[in-house]
This record gives structure tokens, C-alpha cells and sequence, in this order.
């Protein structure tokens, strides 16, 4: 059905609009990941630790709890998060947005799961925070439950 009231330039207007709206987003959501994370402080307010001192982290308690819930989460491949919404920011910007975009977010988080049980087996460590697992307690717990069986 076309809609002769509102005029087609005015539409493609109130799309690009949309469109520039959304990788807006993505690249807020990737700037804000980087900020939190890149200055993480082990010693600052999180899910595991409190304390009454400032917090060093640029994005105050609310960065230092989400940085502190991804990296006790997913270990160093944390960082991934920030590609992943530059990527997805990227594509938006270029008219070619990912589709199903929550079913992609869940498979790659699944994937930073999944991934590091190969590098675990064969026993590959990156030098990280010395009181965070590396690659997150998802993926050692699942490792250890696997070598269980």
C-alpha cells in the first residue's frame, strides 16, 4: 500500500535518519565497552569486591561493574565486545545492517564461551589480571565439567 500523504524524500529522510540513529547506538555501546574495560581496576567496586575508596575506572561504578561482570564472565576475550559493536556500527553506517542482531549477540557470546576450551586444552595463557581466570569462569568451568566425565 502506498502512502501518498507523507512525501518520498521526507521518507528517505526519516530513514536515513533511523539508520544513522542505530549505528549511533552500536558505536556508543562499542566506545562504552572500550572505556569501561581499557581501564578496569581489580581494586574498584564490582560484583566480587567492595570497597570505599573511588573508583579509577572513566565510567564510575557503572563501568567498573560492567567491566568487572565481562571479564569474570568471558576472561580476555572480553574485548571482543567492543570489535563486534564497531563491526556491527560499521555495516549499519554502509546500509547493509546485520539482521537478527540478538540472535547473532547470543551466538557470539556463546562463542566466547566455546572458543577458549581449545585454548585451554592446550594450555595457552596471555598474560591478564592475575586474580581473573583468563578465559572466564564459564569456559573453565565447563572445561573442568567436560574432563570430569
Amino acid at each position: 500500500m502506498k502512502n501518498n500523504y507523507i512525501p518520498d524524500v521526507f521518507k528517505e529522510k526519516i530513514i536515513h535518519l533511523i539508520r544513522y540513529s542505530y549505528a549511533l547506538l552500536f558505536l556508543f555501546i562499542a566506545i562504552f565497552s572500550a572505556l569501561a574495560l581499557l581501564t578496569f581496576d581489580i581494586n574498584d567496586n564490582s560484583f566480587l569486591t567492595n570497597t570505599s575508596n573511588d573508583s579509577q575506572n572513566l565510567l564510575g561504578n557503572t563501568g567498573s561493574y560492567f567491566a568487572s561482570f565481562i571479564f569474570y564472565t568471558f576472561g580476555v576475550l572480553g574485548y571482543f565486545i567492543i570489535l563486534f559493536f564497531l563491526i556491527c556500527s560499521a555495516l549499519t553506517l554502509i546500509n547493509k545492517p546485520p539482521k537478527y542482531i540478538f540472535i547473532r549477540l547470543l551466538v557470539f557470546f556463546i562463542s566466547l564461551i566455546i572458543t577458549p576450551q581449545t585454548l585451554i586444552h592446550f594450555g595457552i595463557e596471555l598474560p591478564f589480571i592475575d586474580s581473573i581466570q583468563i578465559w572466564g569462569v564459564f569456559a573453565n568451568q565447563l572445561y573442568t565439567h567436560y574432563m570430569d566425565l
